[in-house]
C-alpha cells in the first residue's frame, strides 16, 4: 500500500538512505519517491490518501466510498451485510474504487461463500493465449515438443488476423483447450541432472538430431558416453523448436534451417548434398545457410536418420502434454545410439543426384535497348519530350546523392541547364544513329566517305559531342547556331523538331517554318521532310479545306442502254421562280411560277412544262401533262429536295412538299414509276439534268465534211433536229424505192445506230477524277463543308458507314456529328490528317 503512495517533491530531502554495493566501494545515496515504512507520518499519510480517494471517486461508488471512510484499518478493509446482494455489490464497488488509486485488494476472507466467487474466467482471446505460452519456462527446451504445438497454435491465429481482444474461432478455441488441459501433465517430468561424465567414461560424443515438417523446425542435442565396461548411457541436453515462417518454404529449406537451429546443420539427403559441396554453388538462401553450418562445424560427420528414429521429429510436429511423458524416443533418443558403433548404418554423403537440387542456374538475360523512335512516338511534342527527360534526370541525379546528402526537394520547376541537358542528350543520341559512320570518322580524325551525305557541309564535333554543320558562315555576323546549325535528317524526333518550328511560326508554310527551322537545324532533304510534316497538320488542314475525291464512277445502265423510246428514263429538276400574269393588260398582278424540266437519261431531250404554284396539285397537273405528251416513263431520278444549289427557300418548300404528299406516292405507285434520289448535297450526281441543252448536238451524224447535221435529241423526238442547218438538196436522191413507212422507220433506226455507234463512246472519256483515290474509312474524322461559313467554323464529324458503288469506290458516306448524322458525298467533307482507328467499310 506504501509503494503506491508518491510524496510530495518537497518532502524527499527527508527520505534517503545510504548503501554500500561491497566492503571495498563508496557510499551510495538513495531517495525514496514513494511512502516508506517506519516513518511516524506513515499511517497518517496512507489514511489521507485513502479518504481523498473515496472524496474524489466516491459519487461512482457509493457503497464502497462509505466503507472506506468508515471500516478501514490500516491497509485492511471489513464490512458486511446480511444481503448477499448487496455484499457483492460492495466488494465489486471496492475493487472498482481502489483500482481508481492504484490499489490492489489481496488476502480475501469471509464466511459467506458469495463474496468470494469472482466472475468465470475471461474468454479466451490472442492476448491470453500468448500469455499462457509465455508462462512456460523451459530454457533448455527439454519440452520442447509441447511448447511448438502451442506456438504452431499462436502462428495459425496471426494467419487468421485476429485482433488481440477479439474472440477465437471455435475449431482454434477447441485445439488450444487441448493444449491447456494437458498443460498440467508437465508437472510429472523428472529429469535425472546427472549426464553420466565421470572418471570411468572412456568416450563420449554428441550427437545432433534435426527435423522439419510443412509447420515448424527442430533440433536437438544428446550426450552419449560410454564407460570401461562399454555401458552407454544417452542424455537429452537441449533442444530448440521454431514454427516456419508464414511464407511458405520448401521442407528440404526447412530442414536446413533447422540443422543451423541446431546451432550447426543437419540431414536429409537433399540437406546432406548442399553440406558437403562448396556454397558457391547453391542459391542465396541455401547457400548462406550451408557456408554458416560449415564455419561452425568443419569435418563433423553427416548422417541420415529416418523419420521414425529421428527424436528432432518429436519437435516438429509437436506433442501434448501427456503424449510426451512416456515418449521414450525423445528422453533417451534412438536405440541404435545405445548400442555400438559399428552395428550402426551407413550413409554415403557422396550419393548420386537423383533429387532436384536447389543450383544456382546460368541464366543470361539480355534486354533490348528500346530505340529512340519508339520513345519519340510516346510524346506529342519536343518540348513535353525535354520537359520529361529532364525530370527523369533530375531523380537519378537525387537518387545518387540521397546516400550522401538529402536532396532538395523544394523547387519543382526545372532549371535551364537541366532542360539543356535533355536537349543535348537527345540530339546527341538521334545523330548517333543517323550519321554514326560519320561521327566515328570525326572523332578518328579521318576524313569523310566521298558518298557521305554531308561531305558537302564540312561537319565538325563541338565540345558537347554534337554534330554541327562547318560551311562558310563561320565570318558572317549572325549568331553561332545559325553559322553551325546541327546536322539531322529523316527521324521520328527530328520530326517533332520540325512540328515545335511550325508551331512557333504561327502555322506558316514550307519556306517560312524552313526558315525557322534553319536558325538551329540543318535537315537533310529538309524542304520534302517538312511537307510531309505539314501535310498531316490538323489545324493547317481545316484552313486548306482539301476535298477528297475519287476515280469518276461508271455511266449507270439508263444512260447507255438504247431505252425502246425517249423520256423511257427521265431527270427531274425545278427551275425557277419566274414571275407570270394570267393575261396582258395593266392591273394585272404578277406571281411566282415554276419551271419543270424532265431530261431523257439516254438522249438528252429536255420536256419544260410550267408549273402554276409550288402545290402538289400543280406538280402532279404538270406530271399528267408530260406524260400524256412523252408517254409514262419507267424512273425517275431527282434530288431529295433539301440542298438545292442556287434555289431559294420557296423552291426547296415546293418540291420536299410534292414529294411528302401521300397523293402524289400513290399516283406513283399506282403506275409501278420508279423513284430514285441522289445523295443529299450532292448536285453532281444530277449533272445531266443541272447542265442539259435540249437543241445541244450529242454526236456528228457522219464524217464527211459535206455533212453539216449532227444527231441530236430533237431526231429522238420529231425525227430532225429541231433547230436544223440547212440542208443540201435531196433531188438528187431516188426515193421511189422506199415507201414513207419504210422511210420513217429507215431513219429512226439510223438515228438509234448512230446514238450506240457515235454518241455512246464518247462517254468513256472522263472528264475528271481519273485517277482512284483510297476510299474514306470508317472512323475518319472529317469537316463538313458549307459554303456560308469559314472553313475554321465548319462542323466536325466522324464517318460512321461508307456507301461504295458496285465498283467498291467510297464516293458517298454517312457522317455523325455531335448535333446529328448526315449523308454526304466525300466532295463535301475535308479528311483531317489525325491517326485514328479506321476501318474499311
Amino acid at each position: 500500500m506504501y509503494r503506491q503512495i508518491l510524496v510530495d517533491a518537497r518532502d524527499l530531502i527527508y527520505q534517503h538512505i545510504l548503501w554500500q554495493l561491497d566492503p571495498e566501494g563508496s557510499l551510495i545515496d538513495f531517495e525514496l519517491l514513494t511512502l516508506t515504512y517506519g516513518m511516524a507520518c506513515a499511517p497518517f499519510l496512507a489514511l489521507r490518501v485513502i479518504k481523498q480517494l473515496a472524496s474524489d471517486e466516491g459519487s461512482r461508488f457509493p457503497r464502497a466510498a462509505l466503507i472506506l471512510l468508515e471500516k478501514i484499518y490500516v491497509d485492511d478493509v471489513v464490512f458486511g451485510d446480511d444481503d448477499p446482494e448487496i455484499l457483492r455489490q460492495i466488494r465489486d464497488q471496492l475493487i472498482e474504487l481502489l483500482r481508481r488509486g492504484g490499489f490492489e485488494l489481496r488476502k480475501w476472507a469471509s464466511n459467506a461463500q458469495v463474496a468470494l466467487s469472482f466472475p468465470a474466467e475471461p474468454p479466451s482471446t490472442k492476448r491470453s493465449i500468448l500469455s499462457n505460452i509465455a508462462k512456460i519456462y523451459d530454457p533448455l527446451g527439454w519440452v520442447t515438443p509441447v511448447t511448438i504445438t502451442a506456438k504452431i497454435l499462436m502462428q495459425q491465429l496471426w494467419r487468421e488476423k485476429i485482433e488481440w481482444d477479439a474472440g477465437v474461432p471455435e475449431p482454434l478455441l477447441t485445439r488450444w483447450r487441448q493444449i491447456y488441459s494437458k498443460l498440467s501433465a508437465l508437472h510429472d517430468v523428472k529429469l535425472v541432472r546427472w549426464n553420466s561424465l565421470g572418471p570411468d567414461v572412456v568416450q563420449s560424443e554428441l550427437h545432433g538430431f534435426a527435423d522439419a515438417s510443412n509447420v515448424a523446425y527442430a533440433a536437438v542435442v544428446y550426450l552419449r558416453t560410454v564407460d570401461r565396461s562399454g555401458a552407454v548411457t544417452v542424455t537429452l541436453l537441449a533442444a530448440k523448436s521454431r514454427v516456419a515462417p508464414l511464407k511458405t518454404l520448401t521442407v528440404p529449406r526447412l530442414e536446413l534451417s533447422a540443422a543451423v537451429l541446431l546451432s550447426k546443420l543437419l540431414r536429409f539427403v537433399l540437406v546432406l548434398a548442399w553440406l558437403c559441396t562448396h556454397p558457391s554453388r547453391w542459391k542465396t538462401f541455401v547457400a548462406n545457410r550451408a557456408a554458416e553450418i560449415q564455419s561452425h562445424l568443419p569435418g563433423v560427420k553427416w548422417r541420415h536418420v529416418p523419420t521414425a528414429e529421428n527424436p528432432a521429429d518429436c519437435a516438429s510436429r509437436g506433442l501434448l502434454g501427456d503424449e510426451l511423458i512416456p515418449h521414450p524416443l525423445w528422453w533417451r533418443g534412438p536405440p541404435w545410439l545405445h548400442r555400438g558403433v559399428d552395428t550402426w548404418s551407413e550413409t554415403d554423403a557422396s550419393f548420386a543426384e537423383t533429387e532436384p537440387l536447389e543450383a544456382k542456374p546460368t541464366c543470361l538475360h539480355a534486354n533490348e535497348a528500346i530505340d529512340s523512335s519508339e520513345i519519340a512516338s510516346r510524346f506529342s511534342s519536343w518540348p513535353k519530350l525535354i520537359r520529361v527527360t529532364a525530370y527523369i534526370f533530375r531523380f537519378i541525379a537525387r537518387c545518387r546523392r540521397a546516400a550522401v546528402n538529402p536532396p532538395d526537394c523544394s523547387s519543382l520547376a526545372l532549371s535551364g541547364s537541366e532542360c539543356l541537358a535533355a536537349r543535348t542528350f537527345w540530339l546527341r543520341r538521334v545523330q548517333a544513329e543517323i550519321f554514326s559512320t560519320e561521327i566515328s570518322s570525326l572523332k578518328a580524325n579521318r576524313g569523310l566517305s566521298p558518298k557521305s551525305p554531308i561531305l558537302a557541309l564540312s561537319p565538325f564535333l563541338d565540345r558537347d559531342g554534337l554534330l554541327r554543320v562547318g560551311g562558310r558562315l563561320s565570318r558572317a555576323p549572325i549568331p553561332f547556331n545559325m553559322q553551325h546549325p546541327l546536322l539531322l535528317a529523316s527521324h521520328p524526333i527530328a520530326r517533332l523538331i520540325v512540328d515545335q518550328a511550325h508551331k512557333r511560326s504561327l502555322h506558316a508554310g514550307v519556306q517560312l517554318t524552313m526558315s525557322t527551322l534553319r536558325r538551329e537545324f540543318w535537315i537533310i532533304h529538309a524542304r520534302s521532310f517538312v511537307r510531309s510534316i505539314l501535310a498531316k497538320c490538323v489545324i493547317c488542314a481545316r484552313e486548306r479545306a482539301a476535298v477528297p475525291s475519287q476515280l469518276m464512277g461508271d455511266l449507270p445502265a439508263v444512260r447507255v442502254s438504247a431505252p425502246a423510246r425517249c423520256f423511257l428514263h427521265v431527270g427531274l429538276d425545278y427551275a425557277g421562280p419566274v414571275l407570270t400574269r394570267a393575261s396582258p393588260g395593266r392591273g394585272i398582278a404578277t406571281r411566282k411560277s415554276y419551271i419543270v424540266l424532265f431530261i431523257c437519261l439516254a438522249t438528252r431531250a429536255i420536256h419544260l412544262d410550267s408549273v402554276s404554284d409550288y402545290s402538289t396539285s400543280a406538280f402532279l397537273a404538270a406530271f399528267s401533262r408530260f406524260c400524256s405528251r412523252r408517254g409514262l416513263p419507267a424512273s425517275i431520278y431527282s434530288d431529295n429536295g433539301t440542298t438545292f444549289v442556287g434555289a431559294d427557300r420557296e423552291l426547296s418548300l415546293a418540291f420536299r412538299a410534292a414529294l411528302s404528299d401521300p397523293e402524289f406516292r400513290n399516283y406513283i405507285a399506282t403506275d409501278r414509276i420508279l423513284w430514285h434520289f441522289i445523295p443529299p448535297a450532292a448536285p453532281h450526281f444530277g449533272g445531266l439534268w443541272e447542265a442539259g441543252v435540249k437543241s445541244r448536238p450529242i454526236a456528228p451524224l457522219s464524217d464527211s465534211l459535206d455533212e453539216y447535221d449532227g444527231l441530236t435529241p430533237g431526231h429522238f423526238i420529231i425525227g430532225s433536229a429541231i433547230t436544223a442547218v440547212p440542208e443540201p438538196s435531196l433531188l438528187t436522191i431516188n426515193e421511189n424505192r422506199l415507201s414513207r413507212w419504210q422511210r420513217v422507220r429507215q431513219m429512226h433506226e439510223r438515228f438509234w445506230k448512230l446514238w450506240s455507234s457515235d454518241y455512246v463512246n464518247t462517254l468513256q472519256r472522263r472528264q475528271k477524277w481519273r485517277n482512284p483515290q483510297q476510299s474514306l474509312k470508317i472512323g475518319q474524322l472529317v469537316l463538313l463543308r458549307n459554303a456560308s461559313l469559314p472553313p475554321g467554323k465548319w462542323e466536325l464529324g466522324r464517318i460512321t458507314q461508307c456507301h461504295p458503288g458496285a465498283d467498291e469506290c467510297v464516293r458517298v458516306v454517312t457522317v455523325k456529328t455531335a448535333a446529328s448524322e448526315f449523308k454526304r458525298p466525300i466532295v463535301k467533307l475535308c479528311v483531317l490528317p489525325v491517326d485514328c482507328e479506321a476501318t474499311s467499310p
